[in-house]
């Protein structure tokens, strides 16, 4: 019997030392984004149907197409991003989508309108038609390719609507 803790104390003396012995390189790269004032957390990425990257940073949604990054303003700070035929922004009491101008440049294009004031679009789910912009205070169903809001649930004063998280 004592032979037998011994042999389990030794056996979990050495196993912290065991997981020491790994070899190797992390893959890991720090990316320096050559633009100023920016916030060191991004609340949400995609990569959206032009290849490119974005992340939904709380001065703007980043872009980035593998060697430059760029900053696209908003109204508002985003918090969630969703590419479905293209790239949809919620940010808070607005929603929206990207769009490129004449010029080449991405901007941001409102949709949300005068709905007053709704908390911050959380998630954005997409369908066949439509897409659904979600906040703890209101649901938005908009149909794709058109800049309107063609439903919109909001919750009750006293309560707060309530989703799965991503």
């Amino acid at each position: 019997m004592a032979k037998r803790f011994t042999f389990i104390g030794w056996l979990l003396a050495l196993v912290p030392i065991m997981g020491l012995a790994q070899e190797g390189d992390l893959y890991l790269y720090n990316y320096q984004i050559p633009i100023p004032n920016l916030d060191p957390q991004n609340l949400d990425a995609v990569q959206g149907p032009n290849g490119l990257l974005y992340f939904a940073n709380k001065k703007g949604v980043l872009s980035y197409d593998g060697v430059s990054w760029e900053i696209i303003a908003t109204q508002n700070t985003p918090y969630a991003l969703a590419s479905a035929g293209r790239v949809y922004v919620g940010c808070r009491n607005d929603f929206g989508y990207l769009e490129r101008d004449k010029t080449g440049r991405e901007k941001y294009i409102s949709i949300a309108g005068r709905q007053g004031e709704f908390g911050e679009i959380t998630q954005i789910l997409s369908t066949q038609d439509f897409v659904y912009f979600y906040s703890d205070l209101a649901i938005f169903k908009v149909p794709k390719g058109q800049n309107r809001v063609a439903q919109a649930w909001r919750a009750d004063k006293s309560t707060v609507f309530w989703a799965w998280p991503k």
